[in-house]
């Protein structure tokens, strides 16, 4: 600063400070005394507020892709026990309800920050009740005979609907949670019944 020749003191003058004195709607400082800024609404405000979920979902995807490609190329290699169920026999069970149920009920009473872990954990579990009722869905289109193409268009359809479609696609979901439309659990139940009655059979022949 020597070497090019200033001099005195680098503080501005007196006026130049008193011409940049900000207020309080001006949105450049803060005088002493003056009222907090209130907070402008951002349209990223959204994505910001749920960066958790970005970030737990993001690693979710990933780890999915891999398992069912896994899981895939097991099936493929003559062992068929290590593959996935039909995704029209994908189901979200009951006992994420009573998660759901809590997440609703703090993000409705509870305090800026429980807020914020509610959004988060609704929008999470919503995701996975949205895959829920795409297999209902899939189901019923495939029960009605609704060839491929036209499921496409279907889902075409369902997609361009955007908010609406998504919340009846949840709602679907939720509500097979617990009304099991396609008898799953009672598919379920009769397999393990099944199931015991033929180790029953094997004990009593006395084999192991």
């Amino acid at each position: 600063i020597s070497a090019c020749g200033v001099r005195g003191s680098l503080e501005n003058p007196p006026e130049a400070r008193a011409e940049r004195t900000a207020t309080a709607e001006s949105g450049q400082g803060k005088p002493e005394g003056a009222a907090i800024k209130p907070h402008k609404d951002f349209i990223l405000d959204g994505l910001i507020r749920l960066t958790p979920t970005s970030v737990i979902m993001s690693a979710v995807t990933q780890f999915s892709i891999g398992y069912l490609w896994f899981l895939h190329r097991n099936a493929r290699a003559d062992r068929p026990e290590t593959g996935v169920d039909n995704f029209v026999l994908w189901k979200m069970p009951f006992g994420f309800t009573p998660v759901l149920i809590a997440a609703i009920l703090t993000r409705l009473w509870g305090g800026e920050t429980l807020q914020l872990v509610a959004d988060n954990a609704i929008i999470i579990t919503a995701f996975f009740y949205c895959v829920s009722g795409l297999s209902v869905i899939e189901y019923y289109l495939r029960k009605f005979g609704v060839t491929r193409l036209f499921r496409i268009m279907f889902f075409l359809l369902l997609f361009f609907t955007q908010i609406v479609g998504l919340a009846v696609t949840v709602l679907l979901g939720f509500i097979d949670s617990f009304a099991d439309w396609r008898k799953l659990n009672a598919a379920k139940l009769s397999d393990a019944e099944k199931s015991g009655h033929a180790r029953l059979l094997l004990i009593t022949l006395g084999e192991p």
